[in-house]
Parts: structure tokens; C-alpha cells; sequence
């Protein structure tokens, strides 16, 4: 069922629902909960969880639902003071859906989604919940992913370049988990290293948008125009709505003297992000002495700052 037709199912749901919230089941309660979390109407959520914990013994998984409504109410909050009271409460309320139920792994990996959500520099208490989640699983090999991915955003090299070794080895893993061993090994062993691992990427996945852009911007640290230029290129036909590839790629093809190739991506760059790099500013300024090619672009730098 796509998002149109569950949208439909869910209005029409709450439309019968919602006069007789009182009176329904505890699972229609609980359903009723669902309808308005996926209409994004958290505040109704809130209510109707509200009144069902009243009537109920509380659950872990009621819990969790709580604070999903809580966390579409703090979104739409405009004040970063207001947001980050917003988090510390949600969080509260998953601290205690994980004291009923332990092993609910819901709780723990929405309590990591709450601290990417509201604090930049989440990574080190998110690596708290998973070690919490280990211990009350004893899975210790079953979130190599989402460890592997919180080392590097920690810049925690060492860590990360074993646990997303292991992860590789040990399991099939995602192709994120590839792309940051690639950034460990760039820092703990070689660029060289890192390359043998992010070319043997591209090879099983040719589709992944990661890996040809992990890839570029390798060769485009080395100072490798044409094969960063390339795996750039094939980053925007992958992935055409994303702007930053087309301001790497246009640096690629300006550095080559390329610069109408440069100049289109510049263009594409603008489109998207509808700003002008300091980058294309600077592009124009360095072909001053080539009136045709920096006519051209001042021509489309005009157009994009309006």
C-alpha cells in the first residue's frame, strides 16, 4: 500500500474513531494512537496515549509511542532552548519504557534517533545506548553497523577501524559500513588501503550513491581530477538532486581547464542549492584575463543570485 492510499485508511479511521475515542478497545486505543502519528498530529497522539495509560497498566511499548508523539510536538518547536528541553524529556520518557521491557530494541535505537535529532556532537552517549543494548541482549555482534558508524562520527579511529572490520567479516553489511571503514583506514593506515576498499564497493555495488561519492572524494583528496571527476559524475546521474557533487565536479573539470564542463556543473550546483558557492565566485574571478569564458560566467553568476 502506498503513502497516498495508508494516508486515506488512517483519515478515515480517525474520522470514525475519534468520537468515541473513550469508548473504544484498548487495541482500537492503540491503533488510534498510530493514525495520528502517521498524520503527523502528535498533539492528538499525546492525548489519546494520555488517557489509554490511564486506564492501563503502563508498557514498554506504549511508552515508545508517547514518545514519538512528544518528538512530532518538540519538532515543530521554533526555539533551539525549547527543542533541546523537548530531547531531555523525550528521553526520559524511553528511559522508562526500557525499565518495564529491557529488551524492547525500539527504545533504544529511537533514543539514538532522539540524540541525532537535537545535539550535534550525539555521537559518544549514542555508543552509551548501544553498549546498554548489548548488555541487556548479549548481542555483541549484532550492531557492528551502527557502532562502526558512530566511531567514525566520534572520530574514534581505532575503534572504528576494528569494529567495521569485524562488521565486514562477520555479517552482510551495509554499504554505509563499507564507506566508514574506508574513512578509518584513510586515517589509521593509507589512502591506498582506503581506496581498496571503496573500489571493491563500486565493483558489487555500481547503483550506490555512497560509494561512487566516498570514491571521488578519495582520488579528489589526492589531487586526482580525472578519476574524482569521473565517480563525481556518476554521483550526480545517481543522485541529480543532491548539490554538492556538481560543486565537486565543477572543480574537478575547472582544475582540469575544463571550464565550460565546469561552468555547466557550477550552474547545476546553483540551481540546486539555490546559493552561490564562494567556490564559483572564485572560478570567475580566475578567468579575468579570458574575457569570452568570464563573460559566460558572470552571466550565470548573475542569474543565480537572483
Amino acid at each position: 500500500m502506498d503513502h497516498y492510499a495508508r494516508q486515506k485508511e488512517w483519515l478515515n479511521y480517525v474520522t470514525i474513531a475519534q468520537p468515541i475515542q473513550k469508548d473504544l478497545p484498548a487495541k482500537a486505543q492503540l491503533e488510534l494512537v498510530q493514525a495520528y502519528l502517521f498524520l503527523q498530529d502528535g498533539k492528538s497522539a499525546l492525548s489519546v496515549i494520555g488517557y489509554y495509560q490511564s486506564q492501563n497498566p503502563p508498557s514498554s511499548e506504549t511508552k515508545v509511542l508517547e514518545a514519538d508523539a512528544m518528538l512530532q510536538l518538540t519538532l515543530k518547536t521554533t526555539t533551539e532552548v525549547a527543542r533541546k528541553q523537548g530531547g531531555v524529556d523525550i528521553i526520559a520518557v524511553l528511559r522508562e519504557a526500557i525499565r518495564l521491557d529491557p529488551l524492547n530494541k525500539t527504545a533504544y535505537f529511537r533514543w539514538i534517533d532522539v540524540l541525532k535529532t537535537f545535539w550535534t556532537s550525539y555521537a559518544e552517549d549514542a555508543l552509551q545506548v548501544l553498549y546498554q543494548l548489548e548488555s541487556a541482549t548479549k548481542e555483541t555482534n549484532g550492531y557492528l553497523d551502527e557502532k562502526c558508524a558512530l566511531y567514525v562520527q566520534a572520530s574514534l579511529w581505532d575503534q572504528a577501524l576494528e569494529t567495521c572490520k569485524r562488521g565486514i567479516v562477520l555479517k552482510n553489511p551495509k554499504i554505509e559500513s563499507y564507506v566508514n571503514l574506508a574513512k578509518a583506514q584513510a586515517v589509521k593506515e593509507s589512502l591506498q588501503e582506503s581506496k581498496k576498499t571503496l573500489k571493491l564497493l563500486v565493483t558489487r555495488f555500481p547503483q550506490a550513491v555512497e560509494a561512487h561519492r566516498a570514491l571521488a572524494d578519495n582520488y579528489f583528496s589526492e589531487n586526482n581530477f580525472i578519476l574524482a571527476a569521473e565517480h563525481y559524475r556518476t554521483t550526480t546521474q545517481l543522485d541529480p538532486s543532491s548539490p554538492e557533487p556538481f560543486l565537486y565536479l565543477a572543480e574537478c573539470e575547472f582544475r582540469q581547464k575544463k571550464y565550460l564542463e565546469a561552468l555547466e556543473a557550477y550552474k547545476q550546483n546553483c540551481r540546486l542549492s539555490r546559493t552561490l558557492a564562494s567556490e564559483f565566485k572564485h572560478a570567475t574571478g580566475e578567468l579575468r584575463s579570458n574575457y569570452p569564458l568570464h563573460n559566460k560566467y558572470k552571466n550565470v553568476m548573475s542569474s543565480c543570485q537572483k
